[in-house]
């Protein structure tokens, strides 16, 4: 069972991103627990040192410093083989290592980005 977060400050659009992937994983058959957080920190807080995510959706809010700050606390709650999907603003250059992740693609959309992030020994 896949263990997913989706952490957005708009809660609206957190349940869209929820229910699209709720109704991807039933159309694949695979069975997953979908949670969703308002913030990195919160997401961090609620399961640190005891829960640990393959795919967390991380859309904090942009222009803020809130990206960086996230992404340095979600090394610790993800599993070997996790995946973290970042979006940013592209001119957000975002780190190329976070604790043992490495950024290993980046897909642009106009001045937004989504940075994929997965362990070094993963890939």
């Amino acid at each position: 069972k896949l263990k997913i977060a989706v952490c957005d400050d708009d809660l609206q659009w957190s349940e869209r991103i929820r229910q699209s992937i709720s109704e991807y994983m039933c159309h694949v058959n695979q069975q997953c627990d979908i949670q969703v957080y308002e913030s990195g920190e919160e997401l961090c807080g609620a399961f640190h040192g005891s829960h640990s995510f393959d795919i967390v959706f991380l859309d904090p809010p942009y222009s803020k410093g809130h990206v960086q700050a996230a992404l340095l606390l979600l090394p610790d709650i993800m599993t070997d083989s996790g995946v973290i999907l970042c979006e940013h603003e592209h001119s957000d250059k975002l780190p190329e290592e976070v604790g043992t992740f490495v950024r290993t693609k980046e897909y642009r959309y106009g001045r937004i980005s989504v940075s994929a992030y997965r362990k070094k020994e993963s890939r």
